[in-house]
């Protein structure tokens, strides 16, 4: 459990402005709706959401592509860690800081 803190909180440093963004952005998506409703509104709300899944898929991709290989075989390619860890630390990232801001 420790080394899945250390990944967490080493990919939310890593991340940190990555993140900086998603917060606004989400921020931005509560305030979408408070605008009198026309037309030029409804299409920036349906672009707004379009930028948020590309910016989710692109934080996504970021996360899982940042550590190296994990494995204890060829050392001279891959850390020695489980992959245990690393799987569990980068899915709890990202429902922790992707999926649940998204669905309250």
């Amino acid at each position: 459990m420790n080394l899945v803190r250390h990944h967490f909180l080493n990919d939310l440093r890593r991340f940190r402005w990555w993140l900086l963004v998603w917060g606004l952005a989400l921020v931005t998506h509560l305030v979408l709706p408070l605008l009198p409703p026309n037309e030029q509104r409804l299409a920036l709300r349906t672009l707004w959401l379009v930028a948020e899944a590309l910016l989710a898929i692109g934080l996504v991709v970021a996360v899982i592509q940042a550590d190296s290989l994990s494995g204890t075989t060829a050392f001279w390619l891959t850390r020695p860690t489980r992959r245990y860890h690393v799987v569990a630390a980068k899915t709890l990232f990202l429902i922790a800081l992707l999926a649940l801001p998204w669905l309250f």
